[in-house]
């Protein structure tokens, strides 16, 4: 009989861990679709990021494979992340909010020198004004 309410009250501490972390179920997943949505945005322009954008890119893998992770560990690694919330989800999501920010700018200055040469803007060599 001991063994049994034992079990019960495992059980129900299980439970309770599971309702507990679950909502960070949402942010998790949402957080990994955005991660992987962003990582093959920015392998399309790999070639042209800058190291800062590189230092991010690799930032968004560490994050997404972190994220991800959650979901492999039992009730209790996850109850423990949880709690440690500060370190775990707050840190990392703040220094991933100033990255995008100095991000955007340098994504921003890198498409529009790619329009710049797009558009011509750039003079043409002499050769091509010439006519014939």
């Amino acid at each position: 009989m001991n063994e049994l309410l034992q079990s019960n009250e495992k059980h129900q501490n299980l439970e309770a861990i599971q309702n507990y972390t679950a909502g960070f179920r949402g942010f998790n997943i949402a957080c990994i679709v955005a991660f992987l949505l962003s990582l093959g945005f920015m392998a399309l322009y790999f070639g042209s990021l800058e190291s800062a954008q590189i230092v991010f890119y690799d930032y968004y893998v560490v994050f997404a494979i972190y994220n991800i992770a959650f979901y492999t560990l039992g009730p209790l690694q996850r109850q423990n992340l949880v709690r440690a919330r500060k370190l775990t989800v707050y840190l990392p999501f703040g220094l991933l909010v100033l990255l995008q920010a100095i991000s955007l700018v340098l994504i921003l200055s890198v498409l529009d020198g790619l329009n710049l040469v797009n558009n011509n803007i750039y003079p043409p060599p002499t050769k091509d004004l010439e006519i014939t």
